[in-house]
């Protein structure tokens, strides 16, 4: 979201609503191929509901995916623009059901526009499997973030395939700070990952409760669907 032109996370929204039925997916993927964005979204109010409940898909160039955070906020903004409506439901093609509201706020320093403010709810997808991989898997792991295996605290995954990597809260891990190679990264991760999300309670700011990195080959926005569970559980 960004008041400059061609700026921000685009994000296409696509609302078929007029449609009895899907486009077929291959038409979709085309579309999403074509448009060429992080994510592609496709809405679509479901017949005989109440107004603000939605199907919604996320497709990127190549896949379609199971859940997109920032997909989510840009059909609720676009929805909110195309009907006036400020909370919306939401069911996805695996049928998590999540919801957002949207609010508006004037700010006279913005150039005199409003500024949207969007509030969702992401489903929980706690971490369930502790990996257990060889020790050269971690070891590839740690080499991939140039740091000591010992400062690997934790390896697990959610049912999204997020793989997470809990670090020692003393290494600091910004951009700034760690060269990561995303690439060796990949390669140490299990068959079928969607992103690896390096986290701790590490933070720059003391009203951070955490941070992260995400390296997300599908979606980064599902990691937010378990890093605060997790956090509640092992911080």
């Amino acid at each position: 979201m960004t008041s400059t032109p061609f700026c921000g996370n685009a994000t296409p929204v696509l609302v078929l609503s007029e449609f009895e039925e899907w486009l077929p997916e291959n038409s979709m993927q085309l579309v999403a191929r074509e448009l060429n964005h992080s994510e592609t979204v496709f809405v679509r109010r479901r017949p005989s509901s109440t107004p603000n409940i939605y199907d919604i898909r996320f497709f990127t160039p190549y896949a379609e995916e199971p859940f997109c955070g920032h997909g989510m906020l840009g059909a609720a903004h676009a929805l909110h623009l195309s009907t006036g409506l400020t909370t919306f439901e939401f069911v996805t093609i695996t049928g998590i059901e999540t919801g957002a509201s949207v609010s508006t706020t004037s700010q006279t320093w913005a150039n005199d526009e409003d500024t949207v403010s969007v509030s969702m709810q992401f489903p929980a997808s706690p971490v369930v499997d502790r990996l257990q991989p060889p020790l050269h898997v971690k070891e590839r792991f740690a080499t991939a973030l140039g740091i000591d295996e010992t400062d690997i605290w934790y390896i697990g995954m959610n049912d999204l395939m997020d793989v997470v990597l809990e670090l020692n809260p003393e290494i600091d891990f910004s951009a700034e700070a760690m060269a990561i190679d995303a690439v060796a990264l990949l390669r140490a991760s299990p068959p079928g990952t969607r992103s690896q999300v390096i986290t701790s309670s590490w933070a720059f700011d003391k009203d951070v409760d955490f941070a992260k990195r995400v390296f997300a080959y599908g979606s980064e926005g599902s990691c937010h669907c378990f890093i605060p569970c997790y956090g509640e559980s092992c911080w």
